[in-house]
């Protein structure tokens, strides 16, 4: 049979039709989609496992495991469509070695920007933004970083890619706190499936990018900016999107302002074409480069960070001086405000 995208069949045998509403009835919250029963006699063979199906989730009464023939009495068979985040595990990635000054300044600055982009929508006290991807962090040494990385790479690709940050509204966070271990600023910590649910019912994501620029500078001297979406991460991004059925936000963090652009119409264009993607030249990744002017201010810097220099020294005695972002603070805008009210 045929496989939607993003979803995965799950076969579950049961001597019964009663038994399989059984099963219906239990493993039902997990799916995203129908659960629908046949009956099936001696001439059935299951010829493969389906990927990700858990055998102890649910016994098989007829004897065996999927992947044997269904032997003596019909049987019916539970075909369960589930979310590819119940079929997929992503295995743990060892940090590549250091890739120069520049990947740890980016990494150390994301970091930075993440907290600035969460606290200043906490500003309006609306909404409540909480950390939902893995957090890039901010390591003090290079072993510090090694986990960082790690954990942050195996977060990815389970439900698609996961948005930095997840916006709910304020009044309805203190009913999703009780339902996720250790509450929702303990989201990045849990796998997807510990979260079902908790997604859709938030505002919106945001994927938060940062530059080295001051944008409202560069554009008085005729230097337009833009929004930096890497081509890597539009499959991604599209999947998490279907699968929570919610917008996502980009917001690009410089050093003077912060903008936003509603992923949604930008996914669009690259998927007919409107939008190349060009080699960024410092990445040397295919990069989609978005005006600032589609999207609106989402604040302006009302403190200036500090920047602090950090030692990182390698497992092979490499020396990594670079600076720090600390402090620093964004003041929310009226257009932020209208396009969060937008998603509503």
């Amino acid at each position: 049979m045929k496989q939607p995208p993003g979803r995965t069949w799950a076969l579950v045998l049961s001597p019964t039709r009663e038994f399989a509403a059984q099963t219906q009835v239990a493993l039902g919250p997990l799916a995203k989609a129908s659960l629908r029963t046949v009956s099936v006699g001696k001439a059935l063979r299951l010829t493969t496992r389906p990927a990700g199906f858990r055998p102890a989730a649910t016994r098989n009464p007829c004897g065996g495991n999927l992947a044997t023939l269904a032997r003596g009495d019909r049987c019916s068979i539970s075909i369960l469509t589930l979310p590819e985040l119940v079929a997929t595990t992503r295995p743990k990635r060892k940090a590549p070695p250091p890739r120069g000054l520049d990947f740890f300044i980016r990494w150390s600055q994301g970091a930075w920007a993440e907290k600035r982009v969460i606290e200043a929508i906490n500003r309006d006290h609306s909404w409540s933004a909480f950390q939902y991807g893995a957090s890039r962090g901010d390591p003090k040494s290079f072993e510090e970083f090694k986990g960082e990385w790690e954990a942050y790479q195996t977060a990815q690709g389970r439900m698609g890619k996961r948005p930095d940050v997840l916006i709910f509204d304020q009044s309805i966070v203190p009913e999703l706190d009780a339902k996720v271990s250790g509450g929702l600023s303990n989201m990045k910590l849990q796998p997807d499936v510990n979260l079902l649910g908790i997604p859709e019912k938030s505002l919106c994501g945001v994927e938060v990018e940062t530059s080295f620029w001051k944008a409202l500078t560069a554009e008085s001297k005729g230097l337009p900016l833009s929004f930096t979406l890497k081509e890597e991460d539009v499959a991604g991004i599209r999947q998490w999107m279907r699968i929570a059925s919610k917008h996502i936000l980009m917001v690009q963090v410089f050093l003077d302002s912060a903008w936003a652009i509603d992923l949604t119409g930008v996914i669009e264009d690259v998927g007919r074409g409107a939008i190349k993607a060009q080699v960024d030249y410092k990445t040397r990744k295919a990069t989609y480069k978005i005006p600032l002017r589609k999207g609106v201010v989402f604040g302006t810097l009302e403190e200036v960070p500090v920047a602090n220099l950090r030692i990182l020294e390698t497992e092979r005695g490499q020396i990594l001086p670079f600076p720090v972002f600390e402090g620093g603070r964004f003041s929310p805008t009226a257009e932020l405000r209208a396009l969060l009210l937008s998603l509503a």
